[in-house]
């Protein structure tokens, strides 16, 4: 009853993220809640299966869905996960040798939009920051990775969906048109 709509590489781990609205002719399950899976490539299984509700207080009782991950490229072993759901951003780390799950990070942009629609998109790393969008109320966002409070809403509107190309510069759709930042 849950979909993996975010994927994350990092030290032979897949972190997947889950959605649970439904499709096409699925039945919407009000009792279930978005998940992460931590799954070991190397011996095919799964090690964990995290419901954020068990690292965050407070959270609307049911979360559609992780809308992307990010492996932070600045840890490689037990290294941080970004997890992208609704106007919140948590880095959570995976520890291998002892198998617990810590947040290490919680960032929230619009308490109102906190369950979160879900809409896949990619963030993207640019060496020490990830920029990652949050619609209209949160914005556009430049997140220092190694002091993630550390953030700046970049001055164009809020849009999840954008892009960072060769050249530097942000593109971005709003309505029917394309920008560049």
């Amino acid at each position: 009853d849950q979909s993996i709509v975010s994927l994350a590489y990092n030290d032979g781990l897949i972190y997947a993220g889950s959605c649970v609205s439904g499709g096409t002719s699925t039945e919407d399950r009000k009792d279930l809640s978005a998940k992460i899976v931590i799954y070991d490539v190397e011996s095919k299984t799964k090690l964990v299966e995290i419901d954020p509700h068990d690292y965050i207080s407070g959270l609307p009782e049911r979360l559609t869905g992780i809308n992307a991950l990010v492996a932070d490229p600045n840890v490689a072993e037990n290294g941080k996960i970004w997890a992208h759901m609704g106007a919140r951003l948590l880095c959570l780390t995976y520890n291998k040798d002892t198998g617990k799950v810590t947040l290490t990070e919680e960032l929230c942009f619009d308490k109102a939009d906190d369950g979160g629609d879900w809409h896949p998109f990619t963030p993207f790393v640019d060496g020490n920051y990830m920029y990652v969008g949050f619609g209209q109320k949160g914005g556009l966002r430049k997140v220092n990775l190694n002091n993630p409070s550390d953030n700046e809403r970049l001055p164009v509107p809020g849009n999840k969906m954008f892009t960072i190309a060769d050249d530097g510069n942000i593109y971005y759709a709003s309505v029917n048109s394309l920008y560049m930042y």
